[in-house]
């Protein structure tokens, strides 16, 4: 499905980053601590402003998409506050400026917003372009590690093992073709350039073959050479944007309260009800996204599952002191996970998000090496998930009430948002209904809040799971 396309969507616009200025202030500087290009979660956000425009406020004001687009300040706040709309919109502009710095999935995957309902995500394929007799197949990826060829750019091969002589005239196979300056040893000894021959692509498969003028005796066989003639053409890498279809689903809540309600809150606390009553709907439906995410990955996490067994306490452990030293042993298992995935797509993961039980294990081990986060720790709802701390210097560290209590996920995620193994891709990041009075006069008001969005697992290698047992 993979196919080369145009140019993402998620690129520097001036007019529109000029347009949302006064919404977007601050959040480059509350990201910069923790995104490498903090700019992309504002571009994000401007896009989904637009996309809010264009789909919601042109509907309420009845205003063209495109004449809503080129209204200044002014006429949009006058345009806001008429007639035609109701107060909701005032909250939910104010939650986009809210939502994005919050969501957890922007620390764990790549975001990509879409401007339309089902369109497609980008990311980078690194891919070999000339296939490699002996070696690389065109089209292979580069982040294959089980297909990487490190003789493709024509380097030197030094004491390749060809085989074993035994006193009968026998040719022997190299391990690649297109094969030049050879040196051939017998017991590491080097032997003269008339003693054999090469003959090019005479090999099974294609390779060349090495054939001996006499016989070699019973020692061993090496030969040096280099891999690619000085004057052929340069071998290809290709770097090309790939992309995938990106289907939007939604995420829906409704909720409702009595006009008491409403007056109390007024009377007793000088609060809206409405407003509170939208605050907690989104961070509802902030949570649930970010919940479907993290469960996703876990379910789909490609690279595969390391056991630790909890109970498997050192042989003749008698007292707490071994007990303890066994638990540390937790940390092995950790970098065997990461090491699960640098063997199949040579990156490191960078992070961990751990269920309580698992998480609590980490926290209550001495020398450990859990630094503690930083002054600004990522800004998560307490409640659901925290960063604890960074392990080893190596993985920034969560806890999250919604992984299974025995299990830690870990996973990598790349400075550009196109070199990824998971993607988000907001649609419509939130959009609230008005607030609408029950019809039968019982004087219940209700509202609904919606999210649509798509998630696209793109490389499931990147991420794996550790599991106590």
């Amino acid at each position: 499905m993979n196919e080369q396309m145009k140019p993402s969507f998620f690129i520097e616009n001036e007019a529109r980053k000029m347009r949302w200025s006064t919404v977007t202030e601050g959040v480059e500087a509350e990201m910069k601590d923790v995104m490498e290009r903090p700019e992309l979660v504002r571009i994000a956000l401007e896009m989904m402003l637009e996309n809010y425009t264009d789909e919601v406020l042109a509907k309420r004001l009845n205003v063209p998409g495109h004449r809503l687009a080129t209204m200044n300040d002014i006429q949009l706040m006058e345009a806001i506050d008429s007639s035609a709309v109701s107060t909701f919109d005032k909250f939910s502009l104010g939650l986009y400026r809210r939502t994005v710095p919050k969501l957890f999935a922007k620390s764990l995957v790549s975001i990509q917003p879409t401007p339309i309902p089902d369109a497609r995500v980008f990311f980078l394929e690194h891919q070999y372009g000339t296939t490699v007799v002996g070696g690389a197949t065109a089209g292979d990826r580069l982040d294959d590690m089980t297909a990487h060829d490190p003789y493709y750019s024509g380097t030197r091969m030094y004491l390749e093992a060809v085989g074993t002589g035994n006193g009968i005239l026998v040719n022997f196979d190299l391990d690649r073709a297109g094969t030049q300056n050879h040196k051939v040893y017998l017991a590491g000894v080097l032997q003269a350039s008339t003693a054999y021959t090469v003959a090019a692509g005479a090999g099974a498969g294609g390779v060349d073959q090495l054939q001996f003028v006499a016989a070699p005796g019973a020692v061993a066989i090496t030969c040096t050479y280099d891999n690619i003639a000085e004057a052929a053409q340069a071998r290809e890498v290709k770097f090309q944007m790939s992309s995938t279809l990106a289907e939007s689903e939604s995420f829906k809540l409704r909720a409702g309260f009595s006009v008491e309600t409403d007056q109390n809150f007024k009377a007793y606390h000088g609060l809206s009800a409405e407003s509170e009553l939208t605050s907690a709907m989104s961070n509802e439906l902030e949570r649930e996204l970010d919940s479907a995410i993290l469960l996703d990955l876990i379910n789909r996490a490609g690279a595969g599952n390391v056991n630790w067994n909890s109970a498997g306490f050192l042989p003749g452990d008698t007292s707490t002191t071994f007990r303890e030293d066994y638990k540390r042993t937790l940390y092995q298992s950790i970098v065997e996970a990461n090491n699960l995935v640098y063997n199949t797509m040579n990156v490191e993961t960078t992070w961990m998000v751990c269920g309580v039980g698992f998480a609590q294990r980490l926290e209550q081990l001495e020398k450990f090496g859990m630094f503690k986060p930083s002054n600004n720790p990522d800004n998560f709802d307490i409640q659901q998930r925290v960063e604890i701390g960074t392990l080893q210097g190596r993985w920034k560290v969560y806890k999250c009430s919604r992984v299974p209590d025995a299990k830690a996920l870990l996973g990598y995620k790349g400075a550009s948002p196109f070199h990824t193994g998971y993607v988000w891709a907001p649609f419509i990041l939130m959009h609230m209904t008005k607030l609408l009075e029950d019809p039968t006069i019982t004087f219940q008001s209700n509202k609904g809040i919606m999210s649509r969005g798509a998630r696209v697992m793109i490389r499931p290698e990147m991420y794996a799971t550790v599991t106590v047992v």
